[in-house]
């Protein structure tokens, strides 16, 4: 990851690692910690490998179902925007792997979520 990092930077990616993935990052730092980056190198890039090798996901569901399942209707042009946002953030950490969704991509998550949402009516 970034040669330099702030604390800021550590503390955020932590914040942002599942369980799994803070016991080896934490373990390969300790481990490394002779390493002149101070092991951050390493743990980093063992978190990197267990992300592809592991391909773990979240036991969240696709954003237009969590949006279906908050009861809340949304119009497509404001559903669009949100959708966009809502799917980084849900998949951020399989980045090697994915891509925006398309506008096509983007109207069949819009009908999902909409048929969705009498499920959770």
């Amino acid at each position: 990851m970034a040669n330099k990092k702030t604390s800021y930077d550590i503390e955020l990616a932590w914040e942002l690692m599942s369980n799994i993935e803070r016991a080896v990052w934490g373990t390969t730092l300790t481990l490394h910690v002779e390493d002149d980056d101070g092991g951050l190198g390493a743990a980093d890039a063992a978190v990197v490998r267990l992300r592809e090798v592991a391909d773990l996901r979240s036991p969240r569901p696709e954003p237009e179902y969590e949006a279906a399942r908050a009861g809340f209707y949304m119009e497509y042009e404001e559903f669009a925007v949100w959708y966009g946002v809502a799917y980084r953030i849900r998949h951020y950490k399989s980045r090697a792997r994915w891509v925006l969704p398309t506008p096509e991509q983007t109207k069949a998550a819009y009908e999902r979520y909409a048929m969705s949402r009498n499920d959770f009516y």
